[in-house]
């Protein structure tokens, strides 16, 4: 199989679960949304598809590739557990320092909130 992204398929039925995608919009309305031009979206109406175009009409309606693909599955894609990275973050490094501390058997001198506005300008300050 080959991996050039250029290539297209035909597949029955795309161009209406494309249109359903969009909540039935113009193909100027899609190809607006899609960054494409009006021609480009009467193609993958046609069922020509690539996999560039399917990704990104995935990314822009939340749309399964495999529903958009064979009408199979849910429509929509289950939104992911959001994650606060930051708030993770200081999470374990607090945790971590507190650790430290312990088995060194020592306690904190004092609190500083890794990551927060007020820690960096303490730290342009004491640089």
């Amino acid at each position: 199989m080959s991996t050039d992204s250029s290539q297209s398929l035909n597949i029955a039925d795309f161009g209406e679960r494309l249109r359903k995608a969009f909540n039935g919009a113009s193909n100027a309305e899609i190809a607006r949304k899609l960054r494409i031009t009006p021609t480009a979206v009467g193609n993958h109406i046609k069922g020509r598809v690539t996999l560039p175009m399917l990704l990104e009409v995935s990314k822009s309606t939340g749309c399964s590739v495999d529903w958009l693909l064979t009408g199979n599955g849910e429509k929509y894609i289950s939104p992911a557990k959001q994650i606060n990275l930051d708030e993770t973050f200081r999470a374990v490094v607090r945790e971590v320092v507190r650790e430290e501390l312990a088995r060194d058997g020592r306690k904190p001198v004092f609190t500083v909130d890794v990551g927060s506005k007020e820690a960096e300008k303490k730290g342009e300050k004491a640089a």
